[in-house]
């Protein structure tokens, strides 16, 4: 019954302008898109197209793009989905409608975003736009978790030996001296910051630039009982201690 209703929803996409109906339809298709059987059914019937299309347009209003971004978050994590989903063209539409500074919209929007750099030629694609920036400024900044967790989450499958030492340094000053407020935002935080340190650079200045990251985190340094459960935890403090003993060593 519900897949009988997939190509009504996606006719008023293309056929309603401005409408709440068409409001209504892609919330609806965001409902469906969450079921796998389903997400098939709504690409076979264009319904990807026609939620990419309807995002593109001027008139799409924020409560529209969120609904958009929903769906799509849940349809792209079909592998036979995230190809057409993730076309470069747009890409360059998400990314914008990321900038907007709507807090729904944006959440929604980074859930896309973090889903798709699963995969790693897009966040390859994603890096190569630029993307980082705008995620740093947002990062601790907006009293929103939800979006924390997100953009490290990202950021997490973002990381690659091709990385440059700048893009990793954007994301060193974005954390420095801010504490995660969830578990999974912290857990995150010390996969991100083990990678970085396996480095070949981390035995230069950059090495320092993750001491002092770590240094600003409260919950790394004191939080003895818990921190010890987080993955790579026990790596970390001990590199942390071997780069700090380095570091008095020089002093005296």
């Amino acid at each position: 019954m519900e897949a009988k209703t997939i190509p009504k929803l996606v006719r008023i996409l293309h056929q309603c302008e401005g409408s709440l109906l068409v409001e209504a339809a892609v919330v609806r298709l965001g409902n469906l898109a969450a079921f796998t059987p389903l997400q098939h059914q709504i690409a076979a019937h264009g319904g990807i197209a026609a939620l990419t299309e309807r995002l593109a347009d001027m008139d799409c209003t924020r409560t529209c793009a969120t609904a958009i971004f929903t769906a799509l978050a849940n349809l792209v994590v079909n592998d036979t989905n995230h190809h057409v989903i993730g076309e470069p063209s747009n890409l360059d539409i998400y990314l914008g409608w990321y900038t907007d500074d709507d807090a729904a919209t944006k959440l929604a929007c980074a859930r896309l975003l973090k889903n798709l750099s699963m995969w790693e030629f897009y966040a390859t694609e994603l890096l190569s736009r630029d993307t980082l920036p705008s995620m740093a400024r947002d990062l601790f900044q907006r009293q929103c978790p939800s979006l924390d967790d997100l953009l490290l989450q990202c950021w997490l499958n973002m990381q690659s030996a091709s990385m440059s030492i700048a893009q990793l340094q954007t994301m060193l000053d974005a954390i420095e001296g801010h504490t995660p407020a969830t578990e999974r935002a912290k857990e995150t935080v010390l996969r991100l910051l083990l990678h970085m340190s396996k480095r070949d650079e981390a035995s230069s200045g950059f090495g320092q630039h993750i001491v002092a990251c770590l240094a600003s985190l409260d919950f790394f340094t004191l939080d003895e009982d818990a921190a010890h459960a987080r993955y790579g935890h026990t790596e970390l403090r001990r590199w942390f201690a071997e780069q700090t003993e380095h570091e008095k060593a020089w002093d005296t």
